[in-house]
């Protein structure tokens, strides 16, 4: 197996991981959208739902900051210089934000399911 097949699958890979968690994030939030219940002074979310939310939330955020992060540090590395892309590997400052941010997107959607699941299953118990 050569390094361009094992490069490849895993920018492959891990674009699809950020779609979907992106995607699931958003969908974990309409979840949550249609156990809100109407009152006179407006919608309210049951108390387990708001940490779920916060979570799904956070997920959504940290996409947004990964990909500003990279694009303006590629950004400003592309107008410093010319770049040999067969011999170059980015700087600390560039990499580890964008990874901790792309684990912390997966993370963070994992948890709201995982809290938005136990209350989903909790509601659906016979008393």
């Amino acid at each position: 197996m050569d390094n361009k097949f094992i490069l490849e699958s895993y920018y492959d890979y891990s674009s699809k991981l950020g779609n979907r968690a992106v995607a699931l994030s958003l969908s974990g939030l309409g979840i949550i959208w249609l156990f809100k219940t109407d009152t006179d002074s407006g919608a309210w979310l049951a108390s387990k739902l708001l940490l779920p939310g916060a979570f799904f939330v956070c997920s959504v955020a940290l996409d947004l900051f990964q990909t500003a992060h990279g694009v303006f540090a590629f950004g400003a590395l592309v107008r410093k210089s010319e770049l040999r892309l067969d011999e170059y590997h980015p700087p600390a400052w560039i990499r580890y934000p964008i990874i901790v941010m792309f684990y912390g997107k997966f993370a963070a959607c994992v948890l709201g399911y995982i809290l938005l699941l136990s209350f989903v299953l909790g509601r659906f118990q016979p008393t």
